[in-house]
């Protein structure tokens, strides 16, 4: 049996909690995850996991060596890493998350040069909107607009993303430009449900909550985008998203007097000894394309 597989399926079971779940982190069926994790037992002459008919745990032994194999595994990362570094060889599986309001439109459409620069590399892209247990989940990266709140985590920071309201010069015909975020109380606003609530600063730093109301939500930030150049109602936006269409008189800034709290894109990885030669390369890329001002 290939032991380093099967301490790495071991390692996925034990973080998801479950067969099924580890096997769609390593493209296997439960069937094929449960008979390497059987192999492994009789290898080591231990049972590692107690199985039930809705979630897995591990046994006392089981604990002591999950965390034997993580440190096992990190040094093989780091050793494949040193090799990689000396021969300058960008290759292997790169596993990159990207939240859903962050770039993904500028990078679907920067990343090919990069990858026909390296077609060594592949690539595993996923966006969401949902919040990525970077280390458990086996990204290398995640692209997000927010600090990690986990100290297993460094925070590469990219670019600062201003955030600001817009709406329709169409929209505006019917309903007359707030003039302070009070204001926004008589208009139809866009947002994703899990953020229904806006905050604001005026010029002396005072701020301001403005409560959403759940009559228009929708789940990605692009989609509100579209439905404000649509005449719906007003949008609260990265200022990279709709420049273009503020340039061509399709949006209307509005509050621009009020500040909302800054954001910033950023790259987190796992706090490891090294960084592969793969990660090294691709944060450059990130810094190059999205860094420099380019999301102001």
């Amino acid at each position: 049996m290939d032991r380093l597989n099967a301490m790495n399926i071991f390692v996925k079971v034990a973080d998801s909690g479950s067969f099924t779940a580890a096997a769609r982190l390593c493209t296997m069926t439960p069937q094929n995850i449960a008979k390497a994790i059987s192999a492994l037992e009789k290898e080591i002459g231990a049972r590692l996991i107690n199985r039930s008919t809705r979630r897995q745990s591990l046994t006392e032994i089981g604990q002591i060596y999950l965390e034997r194999c993580r440190s096992i595994l990190c040094e093989v990362e780091e050793s494949d890493a040193i090799v990689s570094n000396y021969s300058g060889a960008v290759k292997g599986t790169l596993r990159v998350a990207v939240a859903n309001c962050v770039v993904s439109t500028i990078l679907s459409r920067r990343l090919p040069v990069w990858l026909h620069a390296n077609p060594e590399i592949k690539l595993q892209l996923f966006v969401t909107n949902r919040v990525v247990n970077l280390v458990e989940e086996g990204f290398d990266t995640v692209i997000a607009d927010e600090p990690p709140k986990s100290s297993e985590l460094i925070c590469h920071p990219i670019s600062p993303m201003p955030v600001i309201l817009v709406a329709s010069p169409e929209y505006l015909k019917d309903h007359p430009a707030p003039e302070t975020p009070e204001d926004l109380h008589r208009h139809r606003l866009l947002t994703r449900k899990d953020i229904m609530t806006w905050r604001f600063f005026d010029g002396e730093g005072r701020e301001t909550q403005i409560r959403i109301p759940d009559q228009y939500l929708c789940n990605t930030g692009q989609m509100n985008f579209e439905m404000a150049l649509g005449g719906l109602g007003i949008a609260k936006q990265p200022h990279f998203r709709v420049r273009p269409s503020l340039e061509r008189g399709e949006l209307v800034q509005l509050l621009p007097d009020w500040r909302t709290p800054a954001r910033r894109v950023c790259a987190l990885y796992a706090r490891r000894k090294l960084m592969t030669l793969k990660l090294k390369k691709f944060i450059e890329f990130l810094d190059r394309e999205l860094g420099q001002g380019q999301l102001l």
